[in-house]
């Protein structure tokens, strides 16, 4: 794929439209390419610009559901023999261990933990951790309630080890996240939190950067900070509560 392909399927590519394939050959691409990796950080700036200054209003679950209704009827099947050979391909297929649906997982969950490494020094760098100033776990959270159709926890630590400063919110792999901004011993520390449907997510470090995640109600939390892991730990369980021990 060069450089001219990618720059058509960019747009299409922040947003989750492409499928799996091309998601990877578009990766795979700006792993070597850093004028598109400038073209993609150019554009993923712009959205955030964008996001930033609109005015969010959640849509209600139920419109949510009644215009998928009417925009995407189902369809009536009609099973004849190709359609029967077909379904028998995939049962094998599935049977024998040649559909991994981990792969397509693990390859989102590797773009959602790049995002956010990538967002956190931008924030750090740019001296744009919150949009949102507020140590008050309530404000924060109401906050982001407007701005996306779940409801994140903002957890309330111990003040001697954190602080909390306010909210911000991010574009990850196409998608609009709200993010917990802390502080602590000079360290700033981001909570990201997704509702990305996929398997088990896992811890990561890169470049000094370390990310703590787990999941929580149908929501996924990630820790990003250069902060040691203890720390971070300390954080986490202020997240879980005094009633898990996992």
């Amino acid at each position: 794929m060069n450089c001219e392909t990618v720059r058509t399927l960019i747009d299409a590519y922040l947003d989750s439209e492409l499928d799996f394939s091309k998601s990877i050959e578009v990766e795979t691409h700006l792993a070597s390419c850093e004028k598109c990796r400038l073209t993609l950080e150019s554009r993923q700036q712009l959205s955030r610009a964008i996001k930033a200054a609109a005015t969010y209003a959640p849509v209600p679950l139920s419109l949510r559901t009644t215009l998928r209704k009417e925009t995407h009827p189902r369809p009536k099947l009609r099973f004849g023999l190709a359609t029967t050979a077909l379904a028998f391909a995939i049962g094998m297929a599935l049977v024998l261990g040649f559909w991994q649906p981990w792969k397509v997982g693990n390859s989102l969950q590797d773009r959602i933990i790049g995002d956010m490494f990538s967002h956190h020094r931008e924030a750090m760098a740019c001296n744009r951790l919150v949009e949102m100033r507020s140590d008050k776990p309530k404000e924060v959270r109401s906050w982001f309630t407007s701005r996306v159709d779940y409801s994140p926890k903002v957890a309330t630590p111990p003040e001697e080890q954190f602080k909390l400063l306010g909210g911000r919110m991010e574009v990850i792999a196409g998608r609009t996240v709200p993010v917990v901004a802390y502080t602590s011993n000079s360290h700033e520390i981001d909570v990201y939190v997704t509702s990305y449907e996929f398997g088990d997510i896992n811890d990561s470090d890169r470049d000094g950067q370390h990310l703590m995640a787990w999941d929580d109600c149908g929501l996924h939390y990630w820790i990003v900070s250069d902060d040691p892991r203890g720390d971070l730990g300390a954080l986490r369980q202020a997240f879980w509560g005094p009633r898990r021990d996992r």
